[in-house]
């Protein structure tokens, strides 16, 4: 489940940074000027996608499901050896299988 979060923070960083250089360039900022907002618009951003994944996580994806317990695995176990006890006991007898037992 977490692999279905792991790019958030990218996605968000880079949707900043977008945004940062777009703004810069409509605004006539020089290179030096629109490299600076963009680093720290990639830096804040990154931080707030961290932020909304770790939430993500927490919150809002339902746990797996936990595997069967050892006493359910017996009594499929249990159940498993006595259909083979009756296959067994049809091949022994010369007789035809009825609909019950196939």
């Amino acid at each position: 489940m977490i692999e279905r979060t792991k790019y958030i923070p990218s996605i968000i960083s880079l949707a900043g940074g977008l945004i940062a250089s777009l703004a810069s360039i409509v605004n006539k900022y020089s290179s030096l000027e629109t490299m600076v907002v963009v680093l720290i618009a990639l830096i804040v951003f990154y931080i707030a996608g961290s932020i909304i994944r770790y939430v993500v996580n927490k919150m809002l994806i339902i746990p797996e499901p936990e595997e069967e317990t050892e006493s359910e695995e017996d009594v499929n176990s249990e159940e498993n050896e006595g259909e083979v006890g009756e296959s067994e006991e049809t091949e022994d007898t010369d007789e035809t299988p009825t609909e019950e037992q196939v």
